[in-house]
């Protein structure tokens, strides 16, 4: 299980920084800017997320925590240096949390389905 962690912990790193480090860094043009890198980040979070779910099967519920805690350090350590980026953060987050909820439930539902038939 713990491995399992580890390997979720390392995978969560890139949409972390390549996602949601952007978005909150990188300056924007307008809210279709936003609007992509919100799609962008939910869509990564909810593929590793349905992997996860999909492939391991115990402990489902703790791949979330696993997943999106490289992006809350991320996010929390962003947003005391930068206090105007707060919403975004907070969308950032929101929309991660999401994506990997909606992944893991998606992944093990798949996998429940394909073991059944």
């Amino acid at each position: 299980m713990v491995v399992r962690g580890l390997i979720l912990l390392a995978v969560g790193v890139v949409p972390a920084f390549f996602l949601v480090f952007v978005t909150l860094f990188g300056d924007s043009s307008g809210l279709g800017d936003y609007a992509l890198a919100y799609g962008m980040t939910f869509f990564a979070y909810l593929l590793v997320a349905f992997v996860a779910g999909f492939v391991w099967d115990e402990g489902r519920p703790v791949y979330v925590l696993w997943l999106v805690a490289p992006a809350v350090i991320v996010i929390v350590w962003y947003v005391t240096q930068e206090p105007q980026v707060t919403v975004l953060g907070i969308g950032s987050l929101a929309i991660a949390l999401v994506g990997t909820l909606l992944g893991v439930f998606v992944g093990t539902r798949t996998r429940s389905r394909a073991r059944s038939s």
